[in-house]
């Protein structure tokens, strides 16, 4: 019956997210025929116009994990930032495993989300020179600092893949010793240089109170490739924002830190001001001159279908989802429930266009009847 109605509904509307599917039948079978009851109301109530919705009696928010239930807080007319503002104060053990990268991983590979293969991860030693002895290309990560790229180094040959500096696995393992311990600005506000030889320095504008109890973590991982699968240059990457399981728009830091971009759920490209503008570093001058994102559209599907299912399978309102390209075969890089670049300082830099931020925060509210 419910198969019946929907079909119905595709042939006689002209909405387009129902035109979307109104010539693939074949995707609402599936949908019956290989997942639960449940999980089909939520297929659905993805799909359907609202009328539709109605009828079933289904609203968007039965599929809302406690911890990102907000409805208590909301007030007409918040935006992104007074949203986000509510978000970063809020602490709950749940959040704690999303900003943790060590268990992020795990929660991912959980619910069937492809991630990097894990080396080595640890809450109780940071000591990884027997394991990256023999490894020619891998990513070190501090499971405690998520915020702002400090906790992360990349060596790909025995090179740093940022600054090209040779790196020895002893060099490494004394870095590890320095990414390990705890982050005296977790949960603050604030800014830090750079340290590629320039006075340039990269901010955190939006961090969550619950950095402050993270546990110590280290994480050992394989490096991402780039969107064509070559290995000698740092892997682009996505940053996909996604409301109610449902794609707003991806922004893309493209190979070296250069600004890629953005693209929207259907694939097409736009142009829009950089994220971390503060930096430099993702340089916009002649960017609207410059070719569009290169990735397939095939590819650039797959990164959308991966961001939307780990949203879904979070049950998150609005969550950051950031995947790597990764040579066609894409992964989660990490979830942001709060975009640690993306806050009230950010009107001091003027980056990302005004219609971005209202775009966002609008599709946050929508969802809990808010529009």
């Amino acid at each position: 019956e419910l198969e019946a109605l929907a079909l119905a509904s595709f042939s006689g509307s002209e909405n387009w997210e129902a035109k979307e599917l109104k010539d693939k039948p074949d995707r609402i079978r599936e949908a019956r025929l290989t997942q639960t009851v449940g999980q089909c109301w939520d297929f659905f109530h993805y799909f359907l116009p609202a009328d539709i919705v109605a009828k079933l009696g289904f609203a968007r928010n039965n599929h809302l994990a406690e911890e990102f239930d907000m409805s208590a807080l909301l007030q007409p007319g918040m935006g992104l930032y007074d949203l986000y503002d509510l978000r970063k104060d809020i602490s709950h053990p749940r959040f704690e495993v999303l900003a943790d990268k060590v268990a992020l991983k795990t929660e991912l590979a959980a619910l069937n989300c492809s991630v990097a293969r894990v080396y080595y991860s640890s809450y109780t030693s940071p000591d990884i020179l027997d394991i990256i002895r023999d490894l020619p290309r891998y990513a070190v990560k501090a499971g405690h600092k998520h915020h702002g790229g400090r906790g992360v180094l990349l060596v790909g040959n025995g090179q740093d893949m940022r600054s090209g500096k040779h790196l020895t696995p002893e060099d490494v393992q004394a870095i590890t010793l320095e990414m390990w311990e705890p982050d005296p600005y977790a949960g603050e506000q604030h800014c830090f240089p750079l340290n590629d030889g320039t006075d340039r320095v990269q901010c955190v504008t939006n961090a969550p109170a619950l950095d402050k109890d993270l546990k110590q973590a280290i994480l050992v991982e394989e490096l991402a490739l780039t969107w064509d699968g070559k290995l000698g240059l740092g892997a682009d990457e996505a940053f996909c924002f996604v409301a109610w399981s449902r794609l707003c728009f991806c922004g893309v830091m493209a190979n070296g830190g250069v600004w890629g971009g953005y693209f929207a759920r259907d694939g097409t490209f736009f142009y829009g001001l950089p994220m971390h503008k503060e930096t430099g570093i993702r340089d916009d001058r002649g960017a609207a001159l410059r070719p569009p994102v290169p990735w397939p559209k095939a590819l650039r599907e797959d990164v959308v279908a991966l961001a939307e299912r780990v949203a879904h399978s979070l049950k998150a309102d609005f969550i950051r989802v950031d995947v790597f390209p990764n040579g066609g075969v894409p992964i989660v890089a990490e979830v942001s429930i709060v975009s640690g670049w993306l806050g009230r300082a950010n009107l001091r830099w003027g980056e990302v266009d005004a219609w971005m931020l209202g775009l966002l925060g609008e599709r946050w509210m929508e969802g809990y009847g808010q529009a």
